[in-house]
Order: C-alpha cells, then sequence, then structure tokens
C-alpha cells in the first residue's frame, strides 16, 4: 500500500522534478528532507502536508490516501463548480435546469453541447 511518501515521490516524478527541486519548492534548505519524506521516515505536520499538496497540486484526500487519484480531480473539478455556481447566477440556474430534464432531454442538450467540440 502507498503511503504519503509515496504519493509524494510519483507525483514529484510525474512533474519531473528532482527531490533538489522539490525541496527549493517547498523551502527547505536541504533536499534530503524530501528523500526523508519520500521514504516515510519522518511525520509531516499538517502545515508541511498543506504545502506539499499546494506545491505538488494534489489533494488533501489523496496524499492521505482517502480518495484515488481519479477521486480527487473529480472532487477538485466539482469543488470548481461549486463556486462557480455561488458566484455566477445564470450558471447556477443553467445546471439547476438542467438537473430537472428528462432521460430524454438531458441526452438531447448532451448531444447539442458535443456538436459545439466537432
Amino acid at each position: 500500500m502507498m503511503h504519503i511518501g509515496d504519493r509524494i515521490k510519483a507525483r514529484r516524478i510525474s512533474l519531473g522534478w528532482s527531490q533538489r527541486e522539490l525541496a527549493e519548492k517547498m523551502g527547505y534548505k536541504n533536499h534530503s528532507v524530501v528523500a526523508r519524506v519520500e521514504a516515510g521516515t519522518v511525520d509531516l505536520p499538517q502545515s508541511r502536508l498543506d504545502q506539499f499538496a499546494k506545491v505538488l497540486g494534489l489533494s488533501h484526500g489523496y496524499l492521505l490516501g482517502l480518495v484515488s487519484e481519479d477521486e480527487s480531480k473529480k472532487n477538485d473539478e466539482l469543488a470548481k463548480l461549486i463556486v462557480k455556481m455561488r458566484s455566477d447566477n445564470d450558471f447556477y440556474n443553467t445546471v439547476l435546469a438542467l438537473s430537472k430534464l428528462s432521460e430524454k432531454q438531458y441526452r438531447g442538450v448532451q448531444q447539442l453541447i458535443s456538436a459545439f467540440d466537432e
């Protein structure tokens, strides 16, 4: 089973960063701290967990192993939609109207939207 350090290391590698580069972005003076975090030999305080999540573009839930990476991305997208619905009344009303459509009407709207993607 992956631990926090494994997830941090996997993300760092996917971004093409060395331990030294991640250490710099985190404000560490030495990359050995990142090596210890990735090895799981050091406990992270909440503030550092927050910072790793932000620097790496990951959710806390994913770092802690509570959700998969796909679930984390969906949760992030949903959170952005909720923020937009709260700040944009037209968007909110559109989403609300979509939620009230019948299955047939909904499929028709999906086809219409798909036509714009072509």
